[in-house]
């Protein structure tokens, strides 16, 4: 499903379509391959999504455990007024008109779980006047949303002071 203002989505959740153990999310111009379990060949599933997202679209293959490689394409290079900085693989994406920061190398995740943008989208529109406490808040997607929505106080808590920081980043981003 497409959404206005937004260019970053789930493509392919294997659990759910046929190819367990694989998910492709598209952060603005790079598809994001993951891989979870036994190592497998993605050349098929990574010429496929070339001709998807068309020219000058990047592809980047992670397999759960490993570093991530880059296998097609070129990355684009970052806003020269990007809060992120300019090492490779560091993006702003937009969803539905809010953006946020994602890094395709750092860590275990990008930094924006595509999957609960349902979720983002409910806490948004029931959030005005509210005070909203955010647990796990790992980079604050859901405290961003509940601050566009009007709450009157957001809290994020989380045990790591990076993603914390990638949360502050992304209050930034969108001038909360």
């Amino acid at each position: 499903e497409r959404v206005e203002h937004t260019d970053c989505y789930r493509i392919l959740d294997g659990r759910f379509e046929g190819a367990a153990g694989w998910t492709v999310d598209r952060f603005g111009s790079v598809a994001l391959v993951r891989r979870y379990g036994e190592p497998a060949s993605a050349d098929t599933l990574i010429s496929g999504l070339q001709s998807l997202l068309g020219p000058g679209a990047a592809v980047v293959l992670r397999q759960a455990g490993q570093d991530a490689d880059c296998v097609a394409g070129e990355l684009p290079p970052a806003a020269d007024d990007d809060p992120l900085g300019d090492r490779s693989g560091r993006l702003v994406v937009h969803e539905e008109g809010l953006r946020f920061g994602v890094d395709l190398f750092y860590g275990r995740n990008p930094g924006l779980f595509l999957d609960a943008r349902q979720a983002r989208q409910l806490v948004r529109k029931r959030s005005a006047s509210r005070r909203i406490l955010n647990l796990f808040s790992y980079t604050s997607a859901f405290g961003v949303a509940a601050a566009a929505g009007g709450a009157r106080s957001v809290t994020n808590v989380d045990l790591v002071r990076s993603a914390l920081d990638r949360g502050r980043i992304n209050f930034a981003l969108n001038e909360l």
